[in-house]
């Protein structure tokens, strides 16, 4: 998995893209919660996303 460093780094931009209306029904919950299933399913401990 990625670093929960960015884990968190994407909540904080999320927060702020938030005003967008496209965000309109984004809840931080939602992306740490299925950053918890990756790692409850077995996805690789050495995953980082594509830069």
């Amino acid at each position: 998995m990625a670093k929960v460093d960015y884990l968190y780094a994407l909540v904080e931009r999320n927060h702020k893209l938030k005003m967008a209306e496209q965000m309109e029904t984004y809840k931080e919950t939602k992306l740490i919660h299925l950053y918890d299933y990756a790692v409850q399913n077995g996805l690789e401990a050495n995953w980082v996303p594509k830069t």
